[in-house]
């Protein structure tokens, strides 16, 4: 590992050189593994959600006319995350008590305030896909109880910040 740098002074950069350690080998391996591991789930998961955005587009009956719509937001929000990830590559190494996070997608070729920008992107998708696995939840329970019939996207993505969002009463 390299000291702190002119162009980084808080973060120890990842020296990319084979070392005869076996500690360094055992890293390199399990970096190499991760490495193949991000392109299988982009591969995996960019085929999938492709699918599934055929398939929200073409192929929903009338049945499944109040649900589309949060379909087509869930599934847009996931290909953000996926997309962003990718392009980020989180690699988390622990030394020292410490944890590091390094970039390992094409993100580490930015400058310091351009990985800034894109760490902060990243957050925000994590956090849409996060908060639409609830609003998903409750949108469900909304069509299968009847009690409300949401229409157009609007109404969809008003859920995230609307007083509707409260627990229902039972």
């Amino acid at each position: 590992m390299n000291g702190p740098s002119a162009s980084n002074p808080y973060a120890w950069e990842e020296n990319r050189q084979k070392s005869t350690a076996p500690a360094n080998d055992e890293y390199f391996f399990w970096l190499s593994v991760s490495k193949m591991m991000h392109e299988a789930i982009f591969a995996t998961g960019g085929l999938l959600l492709a699918l599934l955005l055929y398939l929200v587009l073409t192929k929903a009956k009338k049945s499944m006319k109040n649900y589309k719509q949060m379909l087509l937001v869930c599934c847009l929000a996931d290909i953000q995350y996926l997309i962003i990830s990718h392009f980020v590559q989180l690699i988390i190494k622990t030394q020292q008590s410490v944890e590091l996070c390094v970039m390992g997608g094409m993100a580490r070729n930015f400058s310091y305030n351009g990985q800034v920008v894109v760490m902060a992107v990243y957050a925000a998708a994590f956090g849409i896909t996060m908060t639409s696995l609830p609003v998903n939840y409750y949108y469900r329970f909304l069509c299968a109880a009847g009690t409300v019939e949401l229409a157009g996207l609007a109404s969809i993505l008003a859920l995230y910040g609307s007083k509707r969002l409260r627990c229902p009463r039972f």
